[in-house]
């Protein structure tokens, strides 16, 4: 078996995995070693290639595609999200990034066990809950009052 597994290869796997008849302790036991894991230093993380950030844009554009949709089923209104940017930043950079105060969700990700992280503007979030309980949810500016 070569050391990348085709689209076909993953998909059977998990599918005798989550029917019962792979047990995941044998798969991974016989696949790690002591030689082939790594730590991992989060101060110094290992930078993604130009082709893995564009294949996150792609992903992130398809979220807000259908997350805008979403939007529009629940709230009974014009929605319209668009990415800015997909960068690297050291998580660091992140955490300082993050407007106080700031709504954080953090979620799992369903097939994975992996979870993401997503920041809404508080301005955003009380704009949803207010339409979501039935308010007009207009969006007024302090300088307009």
């Amino acid at each position: 078996m070569s050391d990348v597994l085709s689209q076909n290869e993953i998909d059977n796997l998990l599918t005798e995995m989550t029917s019962g008849r792979v047990d995941v302790e044998d798969v991974v036991s016989a696949k790690a070693t002591k030689g082939d894991i790594s730590s991992y230093d989060f101060r110094r993380p290992n930078r993604i290639s130009k082709n893995q950030v564009r294949t996150l844009q792609t992903v992130h554009e398809s979220f807000a595609e259908v997350f805008g949709y979403y939007l529009v089923s629940k709230l009974q209104t014009v929605v319209s999200i668009t990415i800015t940017s997909v960068d690297q930043l050291f998580y660091s950079e992140f955490i300082l990034s993050v407007s106080n105060p700031s709504c954080l969700y953090i979620f799992d990700i369903e097939g994975t066990d992996g979870s993401g992280i997503m920041e809404i503007s508080p301005q955003l979030a009380l704009t949803i809950i207010e339409r979501l309980l039935g308010g007009s949810a207009r969006f007024r500016l302090n300088r307009e009052r």
